[in-house]
């Protein structure tokens, strides 16, 4: 990597004895006023942001005087990193630090050479602060506060997206003062540094207020993503790969402020370099990107997000995560891409979607079948993935009306459901099929069967063509599907999704009278009932009260783990006791990947809540 140590380590340090306090924060901005004073007095244009910055901070500081903050020491400690960062990133630029990240060198580097005018030095300030600096701060308080091990373990479970609710629900706050301040920050920049652009502003306040909110709310939800990918990173390599991304991107936000100017030719040429901001991802830093979100990066499709808008290379970047077997993620990137990317990414992608090559088929047919909606100038690539996904149905109905499949119930379950996916993207079928004469299986066909796309009907048709089979994982594995598709849980999800849950899930026993979870105590995980009965019990009035009783296919602390509380209620096994365990970070990805299977999960959730209020109320005396 290109960074020295010190990259990483802005505002990591650990907080003074006692937490940052308000008198903390009281010093720092005494700090920025005086060298706010000291730039104007000797005509650095760094001042224009520096009064930016003052102002926000004020406006902080009287939001956390007036206790507008859930967790008050969480935000004075965000609040005194961020200043900490950013004397920091002045100092770096005092010493041409060679570490210092290129945000902040186009930054300072316009500003020192008079190449910024009013509102670029605003911009660009405000630029790193927000898309560069954030993410660092909100890494040091959430290490602080001893967050990030919760993050990296809950894959989304946990509040919004791994980190506690209040943690969010205070950056939003931070950032409402922001917008709130918006009108205040334009009066006095303009005001001190442009009377005549202050006079024209108050004509046009309403709009200009509007369009500041609007870019404080894009710039929020960009900070909080970046801020996310720092939180999740699971090493130090992981972590520079995250900030370089992040630095790359903050850099191209920078040249793109060179718009703002009344010089045609300068607009033209930062249109231009914000259009090709893919050039500045290095292909290596892109490969360790695209390595990390295929390797289960907890909030991958985050990660993918943020790389379509870069502008990385959309072909290269959809095609090795469809070949890493990663076809929902390949979807979600392309559905970014055709939002945000840079023009010339569209098009790259998709004339490989109307090319007719085998990739582009197969790319356009994932693309269908995950519900992405495709530009109207990709209809021809969604007709070739259309034929191409008839012809796969007619194969299959096909083999479903070979005689030696008659006996083999796995094999032809798999074939329906493979099918049944299938129709979703091409339903109706040529009337000849319907009267095409029963074939036996070739030997082609059962190369075809054992090696097809689908894992599910793979795995069936292994173990069903067999000359002999015998007890093996691979039969064990599909009887786990074939459960799991039963339950009221899984019941939505299709079998090839449901194949790496069950590879996950762990099969565990337990006697008579044996708690599987105690009430009080941490979830161990969703647990499903294979055999046997469990009691939920619980306290009331001193007494211990049967709520519920779960059998076959029923599920349990489920709830815990969504909420990250303590399991409400006492399980304890009747009789002896078989369960699957299903982790909480198999969970957060299932129903992450998965919507349909949260609503399955709302509905057990709900019809238990009501069970359980009837229970309790007929246990009540009268």
């Amino acid at each position: 990597m290109n960074e020295s140590p010190s990259y990483l380590r802005l505002g990591q340090q650990p907080a003074p004895d006692g937490g940052y306090t308000l008198d903390h924060f009281r010093e720092l901005l005494v700090r920025l006023e005086a060298r706010l004073r000291h730039y104007e007095s000797s005509g650095d244009a760094r001042a224009v942001f520096q009064l930016t910055y003052f102002t926000f901070s004020q406006q902080i500081f009287k939001a956390l005087q007036e206790r507008r903050f859930r967790d008050q020491a969480f935000a004075t400690d965000m609040a005194c990193r961020f200043v900490g960062i950013y004397e920091t990133q002045l100092a770096l630029w005092a010493a041409r630090d060679p570490g210092q990240c290129r945000t902040w060198q186009v930054a300072f580097g316009r500003m020192e050479a008079g190449e910024a005018n009013l509102m670029q030095a605003m911009l660009l300030g405000m630029n790193a602060h927000i898309n560069f600096d954030l993410s660092f701060c909100a890494l040091g308080s959430c290490r602080q506060f001893d967050d990030l091990q919760a993050a990296r373990s809950s894959a989304g479970l946990m509040g919004v997206r791994g980190v506690p609710v209040s943690r969010y629900e205070d950056f939003l706050v931070i950032n409402r003062v922001g917008w709130e301040s918006v009108p205040l920050i334009q009066e006095t920049v303009l005001g001190r540094h442009n009377p005549l652009l202050a006079l024209g502003n108050r004509l046009v306040e309403g709009w200009t207020t509007e369009a500041g909110e609007e870019l404080l709310i894009t710039s929020r939800d960009a900070a909080w993503i970046k801020t996310l990918l720092m939180l999740h990173a699971r090493d130090e390599a992981e972590l520079s790969l995250v900030a370089r991304l992040i630095d790359r991107m903050g850099e191209a936000w920078a040249t793109l402020t060179g718009a703002l100017t009344l010089n045609p030719f300068g607009a033209s040429d930062a249109w231009s370099q914000w259009q090709e901001r893919g050039h500045r991802l290095e292909p290596e830093l892109v490969d360790g990107l695209v390595a990390m979100a295929i390797d289960d990066f907890p909030v991958a499709e985050l990660l993918l997000r943020e790389l379509a808008f870069a502008g990385a290379s959309a072909p290269d970047v959809a095609l090795r995560l469809v070949a890493s077997g990663r076809p929902r993620l390949a979807a979600s990137f392309c559905a970014q891409l055709f939002r945000s990317a840079p023009e010339a990414q569209q098009a790259a992608l998709q004339a490989l979607l109307v090319s007719g090559r085998r990739e582009g088929i197969t790319l356009a047919r994932t693309l269908c079948e995950q519900g992405v909606t495709l530009p109207e100038s990709c209809g021809s690539a969604m007709s070739l993935s259309h034929h191409a996904v008839l012809a796969d149905r007619l194969q299959l109905q096909r083999w479903l009306r070979a005689p030696e499949l008659l006996d083999r119930p796995l094999l032809r379950r798999a074939l329906h459901d493979t099918d049944h996916r299938l129709a979703r993207l091409a339903p109706e079928l040529p009337d000849e099929t319907r009267t095409e004469p029963s074939q036996s299986l070739t030997a082609n066909d059962h190369a075809q069967l054992n090696h097809h796309p689908d894992r599910w009907l793979r795995l069936c048709a292994q173990h069903t063509l067999a000359a002999h089979t015998e007890q093996t994982a691979m039969q064990t594995l599909i009887e786990r599907v074939l459960f799991l598709k039963e339950t009221a849980l899984f019941l939505e999800a299709d079998p090839a999704d449901l194949l790496p849950v069950a590879e996950s899930m762990e099969p565990l026993d337990f006697d008579a009278g044996e708690r599987i979870l105690a009430a009080g105590g941490a979830s161990t995980g969703l647990h499903v009932v294979v055999h046997g009965t469990v009691r939920v019990e619980q306290r009331r009035a001193g007494a211990s009260i049967t709520v519920a009783r779960l059998g076959r296919g029923e599920a349990m602390g489920e709830l815990a783990l969504l909420n990250g509380s303590d399991v409400t209620a006492d399980c304890v096994a009747d009789g002896p006791v078989q369960t699957l365990r299903l982790s909480a970070d198999e969970l957060g990805r299932l129903l992450h990947q998965h919507p349909r299977m949260s609503v399955a999960l709302l509905r057990v959730l709900a019809r238990r809540l009501a069970d359980t209020t009837r229970k309790v109320a007929e246990s009540r005396p009268g």
